[in-house]
């Protein structure tokens, strides 16, 4: 004899109906949040995604229909780092913009970072993200591709995005895109799961490494051939992304005159980011501890810091000399930026995220129960080490540069996570 009750049992199935839909629904805003990111003329669909689907999380966590999980490696220096931004507000010289940055460019980042974790929290969803950003990352490279050259007619030996007035088509900025597509379409590429899409993903090498290239950005030089390391270890498995990364790298060298001359000794010598480096480390001597504020808006800011003051004192040969006394507006070093608006403190808790991240993605690709994990955990390896070199050469505290960061730092802890819960099973 059946005695449930077919009221309460329609109610149940109900709810558990609602749960799915509900929380299908924040899966794809995430999904759209990741995909448009590359793209311009976004901002409304972004926020949209973004403070929907938090919204939505929310409600679930509060009734009892989904456990958030905050269980990574990265969760205590995120937070030590965003504590520490937080006391700087305090000492901040334009309190204002630091605290709008603080929250526009910090913590709904560390949001989007525990949505990634708490949504695509199995293989099947982290391998769906991976596929995204791929697929958003081949669009984006192509079409300005096509664009660009064909439909603009700009000659090749133009850097790619050059003359858009959009800043993600800035040939440095863009190339995080580019360059974070190419690894991983080169993860995707070895996955069997995804072997019908090879073709797909061996599209995406070559036009995503051809948009770095034809970008002429020194950054995406280096940024390209730093991960070599990474698939050494296992250098039989790792022929395909070795050859790439020395393909690439020689035809950046070789082939675009920007890149070569660029790379001479002579003008890295002579660069302007030497000039601008040795200023910030002027202005870094009297703010060390809080730096001056997390606003992005204050360095460049005659009303709070007077760049000519930190110029004097500098020898000549490193002081900025531009008409009309105007200095450069930004560090061009995500690590110096960090530092100055952050103090030496800020930096090193920075540098303990990133720490953190190395350390789950290398402990992955050296120690995966499977061959899947130790795959994705030395792709993973291989495009931070990227974006890290990246870093050095330019701003990545705003725009794609910065979403691209977060994101990635969540795939390492989603493939984390699958990896401990598959040990405590087992």
């Amino acid at each position: 004899m059946n005695d449930r009750n077919p009221v309460q049992t329609s109610v149940t199935e109900r709810g558990t109906k609602m749960t799915n839909a509900l929380q299908w629904t924040v899966l794809v805003l995430l999904a759209v949040y990741v995909f448009i990111n590359p793209f311009p003329k976004k901002t409304a669909i972004e926020l949209i995604a973004f403070y929907s689907s938090a919204f939505l999380v929310t409600v679930l966590s509060l009734t009892g229909r989904m456990k958030l999980n905050f269980r990574t490696p990265l969760t205590i220096p995120f937070l030590l780092f965003a504590f520490w931004g937080f006391l700087g507000l305090f000492f901040a010289l334009d309190v204002k913009n630091s605290i709008h940055d603080y929250y526009a460019h910090l913590l709904s980042f560390l949001v989007v970072f525990f949505l990634i974790v708490n949504v695509f929290d199995t293989r099947r969803k982290l391998r769906l993200l991976i596929r995204l950003t791929v697929l958003s990352g081949i669009l984006f490279s192509s079409g300005l591709l096509v664009y660009y050259y064909g439909i603009a007619g700009y000659p090749l030996t133009e850097r790619l995005g050059m003359y858009i007035p959009y800043l993600e088509f800035n040939p440095g900025f863009l190339t995080y895109t580019t360059l974070f597509t190419v690894f991983l379409s080169l993860g995707l590429m070895r996955l069997k799961s995804d072997g019908s899409y090879w073709y797909l993903y061996l599209f995406g090498v070559v036009v995503s490494a051809a948009a770095s290239v034809l970008s002429g950005a020194r950054a995406a030089f280096i940024g390209a051939i730093a991960p070599a390391w990474v698939f050494l270890p296992r250098l039989r498995k790792n022929l395909l992304p070795l050859f790439v990364i020395v393909l690439a790298g020689m035809l950046m060298f070789s082939f675009v005159p920007s890149v070569r001359d660029r790379m001479s000794l002579k003008s890295l010598a002579g660069e302007s980011r030497v000039k601008i480096a040795m200023i910030s480390i002027e202005l870094l001597k009297d703010y060390p501890v809080f730096g001056i504020g997390y606003g992005m808006q204050t360095y460049g800011n005659r009303e709070y810091v007077d760049l000519s003051k930190y110029n004097a004192r500098l020898p000549e040969k490193y002081r900025q000399h531009h008409e009309g006394g105007i200095f450069w507006g930004a560090t061009h070093n995500s690590y110096m930026d960090v530092a100055v608006r952050t103090g030496l403190v800020g930096l090193a808790l920075w540098l303990f995220v990133l720490f953190a991240a190395f350390r789950m993605s290398i402990g992955l690709m050296m120690k995966g129960r499977d061959g899947e994990t130790r795959h994705l955990g030395t792709i993973l390896a291989a495009a931070l080490t990227c974006i890290a070199v990246l870093d050095l050469f330019m701003d990545s505290a705003f725009g794609p540069q910065l979403t691209i960061h977060y994101v990635l730092f969540g795939m390492i802890a989603v493939l984390w996570q699958c990896h401990v819960r598959e040990g405590e099973r087992s």
